[in-house]
């Protein structure tokens, strides 16, 4: 079978071209490179800053000291609509915006054009955010039709309180008579309600940072969750706090990170725990829902920081990556092409393209000529990412996933072809599964539960008897030089 796979795919090189990763403009010429950044797509053109080196008809400029400095700059995706949005601060000045985000018809972002505060843009022209001048958004959430962020401010002592916008105007939000100030380190929308990792006032010496929810309808805040407090390797002389980061929504759940592992919550109290599921798995960050499924990274101890994936509603996870050292998948981003790609290391810690179709994790591309990918965002079907080939600095480049082909993958394929192969049923079962396919006359299996416990091992030629209660499985066949995992439901 193995020769079957080798001539497959020996006719799929002789027959397929390699894809294309198309620089789409040499904005700071030479080797010193733009450095495009925060990649954020809006209304059909995706905007990001660097060090813009055009001048206004889009030519050369040879002088880079007459160049117009990290500004806003605006890309449909070609050489020649790729321009300086406005040259924000004169000529070599920097503006240097940052933090972009949607929010109704504009594009926000903050930027120091001589007085540091909130913009906006439809695209063409570029207006202060408010009336009110000063202001910049900070960790910008959406919910209700307002804007919530946490402003930053100096005035009678260092704040970072709960403010919101309406697209007009911006103000503090209402809090109860004695409430304590606030100072919040990152927030998001949940279940109408503002969630954020903060303390209150003197709460800093005596809970510490920790999860707090404010409910709009009564202008309060109220502790969640005392996490740091759970922290059994903290001194208790000392206050622990919940370190919580990475709030992303699945579902009807709020996941998070929280000293170093995925936690999860429902709104409550009680609903508020560590996913026992990914108890095993620490150092956890880089959170990202995909096909209703969380993607993240995560140490299982031995391996490296990886990449994992867990199901909720069958409460499965599962280790995709295993690349030698640390692999630090971030900055995903899905086409619609039914992979979730990526940016990663490989075994020498080279920064490279993956992908991943929630099996298998394929490299792209190796490390020549391209490598130091970052910042990858999607739009009309195409990646966009910050990148280099070694003759020019780092640029915006561009691929389409449906010019990828065998060429273009250096790790997986073999693995994928070998995978598809492979036919476990019946699938709900009554306890015996046929395995069709295998390479070698026997192969070796595990059989997990969901908890990532070992139920049952042993040695299979093509079926498996197996001898556990009703439930979701994990098996795992390894087969000579392939190893596949498959998720397994018993009646």
């Amino acid at each position: 079978m193995k020769k079957f796979y080798s001539l497959m795919v020996a006719l799929m090189i002789a027959t397929a071209g390699f894809a294309q990763i198309t620089l789409v403009k040499d904005i700071e010429h030479g080797t010193a490179g733009s450095g495009p950044t925060e990649l954020t797509v809006f209304d059909g053109n995706i905007y990001f800053k660097a060090d813009y080196a055009f001048d206004a008809n889009g030519n050369d400029v040879i002088d880079t000291e007459e160049d117009f400095g990290i500004e806003v700059v605006k890309s449909d995706g070609t050489k020649d609509g790729t321009v300086l949005l406005k040259d924000l601060k004169e000529l070599s000045g920097n503006s240097s915006p940052n933090g972009f985000f949607v929010y109704g018809d504009y594009l926000y972002f903050n930027a120091n054009p001589g007085t540091y505060g909130a913009l906006k843009t439809d695209g063409s022209t570029v207006s202060e955010a408010t009336t009110t001048n000063g202001f910049g958004i900070v960790g910008p959430t959406l919910l209700n039709d307002l804007c919530y962020y946490r402003h930053t401010y100096t005035a009678d002592g260092i704040k970072n309180e709960l403010f919101q916008y309406d697209g007009t105007n911006n103000s503090a939000v209402a809090l109860a008579a004695g409430t304590p100030e606030e100072y919040i380190y990152s927030s998001i929308g949940f279940n109408n309600k503002i969630y954020a990792y903060m303390y209150w006032g003197d709460d800093l010496n005596v809970i510490g940072k920790e999860l707090y929810a404010y409910d709009l309808e009564n202008d309060s805040w109220e502790l969640i969750k005392n996490i740091g407090e759970d922290d059994s390797t903290s001194d208790p002389a000392v206050v622990a706090h919940g370190d919580i980061s990475n709030f992303t929504i699945l579902g009807e759940k709020l996941y998070f990170e929280a000293l170093g592992f995925v936690w999860e919550s429902d709104g409550t109290t009680e609903g508020t725990t560590q996913v026992n599921d990914i108890s095993a798995i620490a150092g956890t960050g880089s959170f990202y829902v995909w096909n209703e499924v969380l993607y993240f990274e995560g140490d299982n101890g031995t391996d490296g920081d990886q990449l994992y994936s867990y199901d909720p509603s069958m409460g499965t996870l599962t280790q995709l990556s295993n690349i030698t050292g640390d692999h630090d998948p971030i900055h995903y981003a899905a086409p619609g092409d039914g992979y979730l790609y990526y940016t990663g290391k490989n075994a020498a810690g080279t920064v490279l393209l993956y992908r991943t179709d929630g099996t298998l994790v394929q490299e792209l591309y190796g490390s020549e000529p391209f490598n130091s990918f970052d910042d990858v965002v999607a739009m009309n079907g195409v990646l966009y990412f910050e990148a280099t080939d070694g003759s020019v600095g780092k640029e915006l480049y561009k691929l389409d996933p449906a010019t990828i082909t065998v060429n273009d993958i250096v790790t997986g394929i073999e693995e994928e072809l070998y995978a598809k192969s492979l036919s476990i049923y019946p699938n709900p079962t009554d306890g015996v599964i046929n395995i069709a396919g295998l390479e070698t006359v026997e192969a070796e299996y595990t059989l997990y539960d969901i908890a990532g416990r070992t139920v049952q091992t042993g040695i299979t030629t093509s079926q498996i008897t197996l001898d556990v209660a009703t439930g979701i499985y994990i098996l795992e066949v390894k087969d000579g030089n392939y190893t596949t995992t498959h998720k397994v439901q018993v009646k």
